[in-house]
C-alpha cells in the first residue's frame, strides 16, 4: 500500500512540474504574464483524476510489474483520462481560463514522459542491484 501511495505522489508531482513548466513556456518564459495561482487551483482537479483513473486502470493496485510495458500502457491511459478531466474543467465558462489549452496538452505530454521516465529509472536501479547481488 505504501509503495502505491509513493507512486501516486510522484505521479502527481510530475503533473505539478509539467503544468507549471508548460504554462511558463506558453508565455515565452515571461514569468510576470503567468498566473501561477490559476495553475495551483487546477492541480487538485488533475491530481484527483490521476489517482481515480490510476486506481480504475490498476496502476495503483499493483496489477503489473513496476516499469513493465503493461504498466506503461496503464500510465498512458491514466494520463489521457486525467487530461480529459482537466480540459473539461479548464473549459468551463468563466472570465479567465486557468490554464491555456496548449499548456494542458503540453503538460500532459511532459507528464507522461516524466512518469514513464521515473518508472524506467527506478526499474534500472532495481535491476542493477539484483545483478550486483547475483555476482557477489
Amino acid at each position: 500500500m505504501q509503495k502505491r501511495l509513493v507512486q501516486a505522489t510522484f505521479d502527481n508531482l510530475a503533473w505539478a512540474v509539467a503544468l507549471y513548466a508548460a504554462t511558463i513556456a506558453r508565455y515565452g518564459l515571461h514569468l510576470r504574464r503567468v498566473e501561477l495561482g490559476h495553475v495551483a487551483l487546477m492541480l487538485p482537479v488533475v491530481w484527483f483524476a490521476q489517482v481515480f483513473a490510476g486506481r480504475a486502470s490498476g496502476l495503483y493496485r499493483g496489477k503489473w510489474i513496476f516499469g513493465s510495458f503493461e504498466e506503461v500502457a496503464a500510465v498512458g491511459q491514466t494520463v489521457a483520462i486525467a487530461t480529459a478531466v482537466l480540459l473539461f474543467v479548464d473549459a468551463l465558462p468563466s472570465k479567465v481560463r486557468p490554464i491555456p489549452i496548449i499548456a494542458v496538452f503540453a503538460g500532459a505530454i511532459f507528464t507522461l514522459v516524466l512518469q514513464v521516465g521515473l518508472r524506467y529509472a527506478w526499474r534500472l536501479v532495481q535491476e542493477r542491484r539484483f545483478i550486483l547481488r547475483a555476482t557477489e
